[in-house]
């Protein structure tokens, strides 16, 4: 019998080496929310944290930023605090809204600045 838990190890340790040779490639800038390769485990083990500095590695060696993910924070494990806190200051980072479209840019306040309104519609 297959447990969940042996899938969500395999998903993960699939995705995280995924995104590691994605990042060797030399095919991209930066890598997006990171963190959410994680998004079906429930509590932070010791194979997240271990596919995590493999990735923290390889962004380092290859100089990629890692993107930490304005929308993420609002889902739950979307975002992984513990992820963060191993990714030394060394380490670039970008700081994403997961906007598509400019109408997503809108603060959660219901306010967009003029200029951008104007611009861009």
């Amino acid at each position: 019998m297959v447990l969940a838990s042996d899938i969500f190890h395999v998903h993960t340790f699939r995705c995280g080496h995924a995104v590691v040779e994605g990042i060797q490639s030399g095919f991209f800038g930066a890598v997006a929310h990171p963190d959410r390769i994680f998004r079906r485990k429930k509590n932070w083990d010791s194979d997240m944290q271990a596919i995590s500095m493999e990735i923290i590695e390889a962004a380092r060696q290859q100089n990629i930023p890692l993107e930490v993910n304005m929308s993420s924070m609002s889902h739950k494990n979307h975002y992984w605090p513990q992820f963060w806190n191993l990714v030394s200051l060394d380490i670039s980072r970008i700081i994403g809204t997961d906007a598509h479209f400019l109408k997503e840019l809108i603060h959660p306040n219901g306010l967009i600045t003029k200029d951008m309104e104007e611009n861009n519609s």
